[in-house]
């Protein structure tokens, strides 16, 4: 039984990652659509690399009851950082979906609906230490993304930071709690609401599109249409992120009241052209849409 919990959750993180990048979502990597310095192989070679230190993570979590998060997290990183030379292509993913995982291969023991595993994630958080905190620094480091240095005296690129956390013995949820500007972070202290959202999304425009890749851009404009991205509020600024938001809006109504896929698919493309104009790149919601479609596909055992 605890190998095939194992065997499920990877084959869902997984598959969730490739479907994710493989979809149509404006802005974002695509198989239609590659960035000057970070392409859709990259992406595919992300997916392959996360395998290894996820299952280690749920053996070490399932076998000894250990949660070692911030050594797999770092694992995860720097395998990915080994196989493909793309950048950043999953921290976000990786941060949200390890501790997702642990607490869905809780539920799974228990017997207990996956769909809750959402709410679980702070609790996982809160039974980490500070030693999970330096190795998620050095996960951060590894993976060298673009992110504004707001932490003050635990600045991730600043070394007397480790040493500031071993004193105060801060965990990652605390480390999350001191960085809840940032969207992930901001998931992942208060449960995963707008995961949960997207896999409710998801679910129905799954029943409605009868086709995933459509399913999963819907489900990402939603939540873009919902919530203000921190990545594009890094890049250029808040007032940016609000437009993006407001363009997703407009573009959801249009797809609410059109039937026909051909016409839905233009206005994913145009709104498309126009975020890749601008160099615009929601990177944070494809990270929690990709977090949706993991529990999508574990929870509905979903055939593709």
């Amino acid at each position: 039984m605890s190998e095939d919990i194992v065997r499920r959750i990877c084959d869902s993180a997984q598959l969730a990652c490739l479907l994710e990048v493989s979809s149509p979502k404006p802005g974002n990597v695509n198989i239609l659509s590659d960035y000057e310095e970070t392409l859709y192989e990259h992406f595919l070679a992300s997916a392959v690399a996360i395998r290894k230190s996820l299952e280690e993570m749920l053996k070490d979590f399932i076998y000894r009851n250990r949660i070692s998060l911030g050594k797999y997290i770092y694992h995860a990183i720097n395998d990915t950082q080994k196989i493909q030379s793309g950048g950043n292509t999953n921290l976000g993913i990786v941060l949200l979906i390890y501790p997702l995982s642990i607490a869905s291969a809780e539920s799974l023991l228990k017997n207990e609906d996956i769909g809750n595993s959402f709410r679980r994630v702070p609790e996982i958080l809160s039974k980490t230490t500070y030693i999970d905190t330096i190795y998620l620094y050095k996960a951060v480091r590894r993976a060298s993304p673009r992110i504004k240095r707001e932490v003050g005296e635990l600045d991730v690129f600043d070394d007397r930071s480790f040493k500031k956390i071993r004193e105060k013995r801060i965990n990652l949820l605390d480390i999350f709690k001191i960085t809840k500007k940032d969207l992930i972070a901001d998931e992942l202290v208060n449960g995963l609401k707008r995961a949960e959202n997207g896999y409710a999304i998801l679910k129905n425009a799954y029943k409605r599109f009868k086709k995933i890749s459509l399913a999963i851009a819907y489900t990402y404009l939603r939540l873009l249409a919902e919530n203000t991205d921190t990545l594009v509020a890094n890049k250029f600024c808040e007032e940016t992120a609000i437009m993006v938001s407001e363009l997703c809006r407009s573009v959801v109504n249009s797809i609410n009241n059109e039937r026909k896929c051909e016409k839905i698919l233009y206005y994913v493309k145009e709104l498309d052209k126009f975020f890749k104009s601008m160099k615009i790149n929601p990177g944070s919601m494809a990270d929690i849409t990709a977090t949706s479609l993991f529990i999508f596909l574990l929870k509905e055992r979903c055939v593709i």
